[in-house]
């Protein structure tokens, strides 16, 4: 349900006050929570319902009724009362009573007994026009405190900025800038060789190499430009009082703390796989169309994330559900350390929510599981023999309704002694698909080997875990209430819409800084 606020004033100087508290972000809500952005003169009950009370409101508006006595009532129609919560802040004595003490006067009102604190200023003081007076003076105070409010704030700014720069130069040393750009010149002056693209295969490796490493030195002098940029910007602002200028430098430097948690948690994937693509299979649990559905949604997501990353990302199989959904998925991510990030997504995926495929609109609780594994280069050595290679071949069939293939090319490899079974379908020929499924297959061995830490392919067994209850790595409630918790780590989101297009950096984070944390103890 949507909540409303509004705030209500008794006079001009509690207006002042309380614009000052607003600007300076002390009250629990603000100027962007009130109803039509201001506070509010509407001090009748019955002048705020017909004005508002009788507009349609999704929520209960709160009203916030600032007041220096108890008597003045604030009525509302029965009818209307469901819509409306009304808070009471009395702020007595009066404004009034600012002046008299200032004055020195305190005792003197104080033998006054019945006189009112308006009354004393106007009838001993010779202030007629007091809320006036006390208005001009809050703002003038203000506006004078504002402007060192700014500069202490500017000031606190380029503090916390320059306790990123230790971070910058640590990062120079973990990602061996020098040592990477001595590497980049001696791989450009190969490929400046007249037989360099002789080679197709070995050329097309070191122009990857080449990019993979200067998109690592850009990155790091990426962020280095924009930290001395920042502060080169907030110390002119602080010293020209541009107060305008606040929120692009606060922006600035939230950007910039960011961008080096990124990089520093790069530093931590240092595994052997860690910088290679990864392969990412989907499988729906049981439960029929609502797992296989929430299996697709899964695929999307980390499809979602592959992009917001700048990653290429391929489909290579893609099994229909029954009705709706996939029954399984096989994608590819491509690019720089794409394994070493997404090797924490390993696991079962829970999913809480009203199923859209039940009429009775009941709670649903559905399961996928995620695996992920490095895409293995042809250079690395897994013996793999003929003997223990089942292959099927089937008409391949496209996520979206994409053309069925009228020839047998999709390719289904099982390999005997682990029940390890990879398929694809993304080739056109019957051959492609073999060598991308040889690939995936190689990659699976390589990646439960290393889990498991066996010695041979020979003793490999999967560690296939049911995806049902208990075994899940994360959750993802839609009702209730909206929140995405990782089990693991406790990280949690309660925005699950971003989550879903691909908002996952802050569980990736988490875990990487867990694993990392654990590694040291």
């Amino acid at each position: 349900m949507t909540k409303y606020t509004a705030c209500i004033c008794e006079g001009g100087a509690e207006t002042a006050i309380l614009d000052l508290l607003l600007d300076q972000n002390k009250l629990i809500f603000s100027r962007n929570d009130l109803l039509e952005g201001e506070i509010l003169k509407t001090r009748k009950g019955k002048d705020f319902e017909t004005r508002y009370l009788k507009k349609d409101f999704s929520g209960k508006i709160t009203v916030y009724r600032i007041l220096d006595s108890r008597r003045e009532n604030f009525k509302i129609s029965k009818a209307y009362q469901h819509k409306v919560e009304v808070v009471n802040v009395i702020t007595a004595p009066e404004i009034e009573m600012l002046i008299i003490c200032n004055e020195g006067k305190y005792q003197d009102f104080e033998k006054k007994k019945g006189m009112s604190p308006s009354e004393y200023c106007k009838s001993i003081l010779n202030l007629t026009k007091i809320k006036i007076i006390v208005y001009n003076i809050l703002i003038i105070y203000r506006d004078c405190l504002f402007g060192e409010i700014v500069m202490v704030e500017y000031e606190e700014l380029r503090l916390r900025l320059l306790e990123s720069e230790k971070t910058v130069k640590n990062l120079k040393e973990a990602l061996a800038i020098d040592t990477l750009k001595g590497d980049i010149a001696e791989l450009e002056k190969e490929s400046a060789k007249p037989d360099f693209w002789d080679d197709m295969e070995n050329s097309q490796k070191v122009m990857q190499k080449i990019g993979s490493l200067k998109a690592k030195v850009q990155s790091y002098e990426n962020v280095k430009n924009e930290f001395d940029d920042a502060l080169v910007m907030i110390e002119l602002a602080n010293e020209e009082e541009d107060a305008d200028l606040l929120e692009d430098c606060t922006s600035s430097v939230e950007e910039i703390e960011k961008k080096l948690e990124s990089l520093t948690l790069s530093t931590l994937l240092s595994g052997e796989f860690d910088s290679k693509n990864a392969l990412l299979t989907f499988h729906a649990g049981a439960g029929g169309t609502e797992a296989q559905d929430w299996a697709e949604m899964l695929f999307r997501m980390y499809n979602r994330w592959g992009e917001r990353h700048g990653y290429k990302v391929s489909t290579l199989d893609y099994l229909d559900g029954d009705v709706a959904g996939i029954k399984s998925a096989t994608i590819l991510v491509e690019g720089e350390n794409a394994y070493g990030y997404l090797k924490g997504e390993m696991g079962i995926h829970r999913l809480v929510r009203v199923s859209p495929f039940d009429s009775s609109g009941r709670r649903h609780t559905s399961f996928a599981s995620v695996e992920v594994m490095p895409e293995i280069d042809d250079d690395v050595d897994v013996e793999i023999r003929d003997e223990d290679i089942k292959m099927d071949v089937y008409r391949a069939s496209g996520a979206g309704g994409q053309k069925v293939n009228k020839t047998s090319s999709a390719v289904r490899l099982t390999h005997i002694p682990t029940g390890i079974v990879v398929s694809c379908q993304i080739e056109r020929s019957q051959h492609q698909n073999r060598e991308v499924a040889m690939r995936m297959l190689k990659s699976k061995l390589v990646e439960i080997k290393e889990r498991e830490n066996l010695e041979r392919i020979e003793d490999i067994k999967g560690d296939q875990k049911e995806i049902a209850w208990g075994s899940q790595i994360r959750s993802y409630v839609f009702m209730p209430y909206t929140m995405v918790k990782d089990h693991r780590t406790n990280f949690e989101m309660g925005n699950i819409t971003a989550v879903m297009d691909g908002d996952l950096d802050g569980f990736i984070n988490a875990y990487l800084k867990m694993k990392s944390v654990e590694g040291v103890e």
